[in-house]
């Protein structure tokens, strides 16, 4: 559950998201405006060190921004991992 706590923190501290009760699963919901995201607990490989967000496997979730540099920022000082170079 750590993992997912950290996440919600992240999610709720960083991007603005919300506790939303719409959780279509017994996991946790969380809304930013209209949009509604789930976060499920996930037990398998960690995410290769290589790996670079035009991967086959990669699922990525996108936001729209009015400063994608100052976006940036913050999810990097809640210690955000990028899977790229930069924005």
């Amino acid at each position: 559950m750590a993992n997912l706590d950290r996440a919600i923190g992240f999610y709720a501290g960083a991007l603005s998201f919300v506790p939303s009760d719409d959780a279509k699963s017994p996991e946790i919901a969380l809304r930013l405006g209209q949009e509604i995201i789930e976060l499920v607990q996930h037990a398998g490989r960690r995410v290769p060190r290589d790996s670079r967000s035009n991967d086959r496997w990669f699922q990525h979730l996108a936001i729209a921004v009015s400063d994608i540099d100052r976006a940036y920022a913050v999810v990097r000082r809640e210690a955000a991992t990028p899977v790229s170079a930069g924005p």
